[in-house]
């Protein structure tokens, strides 16, 4: 059938050679869904990607079609080529004889070096009690900490059955969080947030500026510091009354509060749904006021809400928690004072009411546009994009955005996932595109 859609500003610039272009995919007839050198392994799911702070290198984890046992994988990359770096059920390089790379964490870092760090669970021959890890590659791989180990300055505590949130600096000092120690600690002082082998912060013992109480817990994978060491979020709950708990730190201030204010919304926040500080020392946060309004937040400022026009949209299209009640989905910026945001709109055509946005200045990419599957530079392959993944993106300081989303057919069926990305436009390339309410045909057989 003839269908319309709204294209995004990017849909008419590809003739100007700006696509989104495929790295990697789930499409099986596509050179793209092969596993980088494991003998024709293909690609069955992506998780999120993370970038260095200059943008010269990107790390994934993903899982192929090969045995449960050994599927999942850690990619290390720069532009669209990468190669596995860890593989599930091999030997684990820094460990002893025997002992095999276990599950591997979604979170993973990496600087500018290209050295990285990430979480994993050991298999093989290594004890249960001693199988959770923290691993760094400098050159050489080793194991930062290990559930086992005494915690810094704790020597009647050990980390326990749980490491994750792993991020690395420049300078190669490893971050990460230990919740629920073994040892002396009471359950109320056993969560731990570690840094360069030092304990960074505990629960009801370190107090956030800006607040009265204690930390009481530390939220998994929203630990981070900036590559330059100096920068750093985390998220979790404080000790107190539980309707007023829940913050997000930077640089060891409270930044966003639930029953606070955010300048530029009314009401106060009633939930906090996501924050995240990236490599280049961006951070962001989203959630909801207790009136329902969404809103997203970059480096403390307001940038978006809901109900909010959609920049360069249709006539009268806005923000619009009705497709997805949080309203936002994606966050991330390039460390320069650009950022694209992920939302839904209220565009009557379900087919393409999400959008991503970049700089609140014009839509870079909306659900249903065609994607470039065979790096051609043509939208000829049949494929568009369906849904963005939550958060599984990233913004270089070169202008390239890289994310994930599922693709569609010509007849709306499922072609899986894709790791892409697509060049920002320079801006002198948008001043004859302004056309938010441009209409084109395409056709869906």
């Amino acid at each position: 059938m003839i269908r319309k859609a709204m294209v995004s500003v990017l849909a008419l610039v590809a003739a100007q050679g700006a696509a989104q272009t495929v790295i990697y995919s789930e499409i099986a007839s596509s050179g793209t869904s092969m596993v980088p050198g494991l003998g024709g392994a293909l690609f069955d799911s992506f998780d999120r990607p993370y970038a260095s702070a200059d943008g010269s290198w990107w790390i994934i984890s993903a899982s192929s079609d090969l045995d449960t046992s050994e599927d999942e994988v850690l990619i290390v990359g720069s532009g669209t080529t990468g190669a596995v770096v860890v593989r599930e059920g091999t030997q684990a390089d820094w460990a002893g004889a025997g002992e095999l790379v276990g599950l591997i964490d979604q979170r993973a870092s990496i600087n500018n070096s290209g050295h990285y760090a990430f979480a994993t669970n050991l298999g093989g021959t290594a004890s249960t009690s001693a199988d959770e890890q923290i691993v760094m590659y400098n050159g050489a791989f080793s194991a930062v900490a290990t559930e086992g180990d005494a915690v810094p300055g704790f020597p009647s505590d050990a980390y326990g059955t749980s490491l994750d949130s792993a991020s690395i600096t420049n300078a190669g000092a490893v971050s990460f969080r230990a919740p629920s120690t073994s040892g002396a600690l009471g359950s109320d002082d056993d969560d731990f947030l570690i840094s360069n082998g030092a304990v960074f912060a505990q629960e009801n013992n370190t107090v956030p500026g800006g607040a009265s109480d204690a930390w009481d817990n530390f939220d998994t994978d929203d630990f981070s510091f900036a590559a330059d060491g100096t920068r750093w979020l985390a998220q979790g709950d404080l000790t107190g009354d539980s309707t007023t708990d829940d913050v997000v730190v930077v640089n060891g201030s409270v930044a966003i509060r639930e029953g606070g204010a955010i300048s530029g919304i009314s009401g106060v926040v009633e939930t906090i749904v996501e924050s995240t500080m990236h490599s280049n020392g961006d951070w962001f946060a989203r959630g909801d006021m207790d009136s329902q309004d969404d809103w997203l937040v970059y480096n403390g400022e307001l940038v978006a809400k809901t109900d909010d026009a959609v920049p360069g949209g249709l006539l009268g299209e806005t923000l619009d928690d009705t497709p997805f009640s949080a309203t936002f989905f994606s966050m991330t910026g390039d460390g320069d004072g650009n950022f694209v945001y992920g939302a839904t709109t209220s565009n009557a055509d379900t087919a393409a009411n999400a959008v991503l946005v970049y700089n609140n200045e014009f839509v870079l990419l909306r659900e249903g546009d065609a994607v470039d599957v065979d790096g051609n530079g043509l939208f000829d392959d049949g494929a568009y994009l369906s849904v963005f993944n939550n958060d599984d993106a990233f913004l270089t300081p070169d202008g390239w955005y890289y994310f994930t989303a599922d693709l569609i057919d010509d007849a709306g069926g499922s072609l899986g996932q894709a790791f892409m990305r697509i060049q920002v436009p320079a801006p002198g390339a948008m001043a004859p595109l302004a056309l938010g309410g441009l209409m084109i045909s395409r056709r869906r057989r």
